[in-house]
């Protein structure tokens, strides 16, 4: 099938790497983090599988670390990698973890997307109110990133439509789940308002709007923007 055949051609491209200069590690490093995603998206793996391609996840990430620096993207993305996969497995202890190291790397390098998609991720797996202010976080992250994405080619353009409506959408049901019928609108509004947008061109920009934070989230996002501030100052530093 498809997926049999997606692995196949991901194999032949990275035996083909294998035998090219050190300069394309980077790109052998991507090809091989897919591989292993796509392994895992295999109709019935059990859980020991995902187990097993979990551990090589984080193996990966800790390659990267070593031979690209812990405060690269490519370190917390494959961090990102390997919280999917272990959070499948069960092990949420890890996949937190393994998340909220790749959020504190993308707040440090003001790497947008990567913030995004970390705090998505943190937030699917907290509690309700800690999950929805995360949630708010990568919305928020994400409609920062919007007006960069125009002129991207168009695979990573995809990429940031799929992350963002997995973002919008979670979040939009987390606050569903509470009650908080107003907020859920406000994020659903903005995914129709972009839509609209993207054909008319000449309508309002919404990629200004940002979600407001209620109650003790206020005090949560004082402290967020704290340590933004703090892991900013210390990636410099060491630059």
């Amino acid at each position: 099938g498809l997926q049999d055949e997606a692995e196949t051609a991901l194999a032949g491209l990275e035996a083909r790497l294998l035998q090219t200069p050190p300069a394309t590690a980077g790109m052998l490093d991507t090809v091989r983090q897919a591989r292993l995603l796509a392994r895992a998206e295999h109709a019935g793996i059990g859980a020991a599988e995902l187990q097993a391609l979990a551990r090589e996840a984080g193996a990966m990430a800790q390659q990267l670390a070593a031979t690209r620096g812990a405060a690269h993207p490519a370190h917390a993305q494959a961090l990102l990698d390997a919280a999917g996969l272990n959070a499948r497995a069960g092990d949420a202890a890890t996949a937190r973890s393994q998340s909220a190291r790749a959020l504190a790397i993308g707040m440090a390098t003001e790497q947008s997307m990567l913030e995004a998609r970390a705090a998505a991720q943190l937030g699917a797996l907290e509690p309700d109110a800690a999950g929805i202010f995360l949630g708010k976080q990568a919305v928020n992250a994400l409609q920062a990133t919007r007006a960069g994405t125009a002129s991207l080619p168009v695979p990573l353009r995809q990429s940031f439509v799929r992350q963002k409506r997995a973002a919008y959408g979670q979040l939009a049901d987390r606050l569903l789940d509470q009650r908080r019928i107003h907020e859920a609108e406000t994020v659903l509004a903005m995914v129709r308002e972009d839509e609209f947008h993207s054909l008319v061109r000449s309508a309002p920009d919404p990629r200004a709007t940002r979600l407001g934070y209620t109650g003790a989230e206020g005090e949560w996002q004082r402290q967020f923007e704290a340590r933004a501030a703090a892991l900013r100052a210390g990636a410099q530093a060491l630059a």
